[in-house]
């Protein structure tokens, strides 16, 4: 802008403007003069840096802590940031869902880990004895150390105190010997997270 379109500007000229630049800031005016200066300072950088440099003056004596000015700044910078947490609540809720995910995934392969310790250790006391402990005990009486084992270590798994074995959500294992599914064997199974027999169905992890 050259000197002389720098002097006027709108319907406010330069001079008239920065005559009202600390009143102006002070939001000391009425809104018609408010206005005119408005649309001279969005057309005169001259006036705009004149503005800024009030602004920091009143600041700097404390005269004045929000102008029009860092309100709207202010304002802006409170809904970036609002903007950027929301746009985290998806990420976090995906990072939620596959933490889970993968802790049941971990928890069901854990358990059939340990119904195969549990399948491999009947088949041991089959070899020994000729035959499956009876379903109307106990399991873990039979692997832990009666009948001539310990077929299964006592000190690392889940068993009650009546003997029974445990699954990872505190269901006791079902044994039947012979099994509906392994008539010429035993079925073992563990009802799962829901605690219920579904058949080897839904939650159920079963050795057949």
């Amino acid at each position: 802008m050259s000197r002389r379109e720098s002097r006027r500007v709108g319907v406010a000229t330069c001079g008239a403007v920065r005559e009202k630049l600390y009143p102006y800031a002070l939001m000391a005016l009425d809104d018609t003069e408010r206005r005119t200066i408005a649309g001279h300072l969005e057309a005169c950088a001259a006036c705009r840096e004149g503005l800024e440099f009030v602004e920091a003056r009143l600041r700097s004596i404390g005269a004045v802590q929000d102008t029009p000015r860092t309100v709207v700044g202010r304002r802006r910078g409170k809904w970036r940031r609002w903007l950027r947490w929301l746009a985290l609540i998806p990420s976090v809720i995906a990072f939620a869902v596959l933490f889970f995910e993968g802790l049941r995934i971990a928890r069901f392969r854990n358990e059939q880990r340990f119904l195969g310790r549990l399948d491999r250790a009947l088949f041991t006391y089959h070899l020994d004895h000729g035959r499956f402990p009876p379903e109307n005990e106990p399991l873990a009486l039979h692997l832990t150390g009666a009948d001539g084992g310990p077929y299964v270590d006592r000190s690392r798994e889940r068993i009650d105190s009546a003997g029974h074995f445990l699954d990872s959500w505190g269901n006791p294992y079902q044994y039947t010997a012979p099994g509906l599914h392994n008539p010429r064997l035993f079925d073992l199974a563990s009802p799962g997270p829901n605690g219920k027999d579904d058949g080897g169905r839904a939650d159920d992890i079963a050795n057949w």
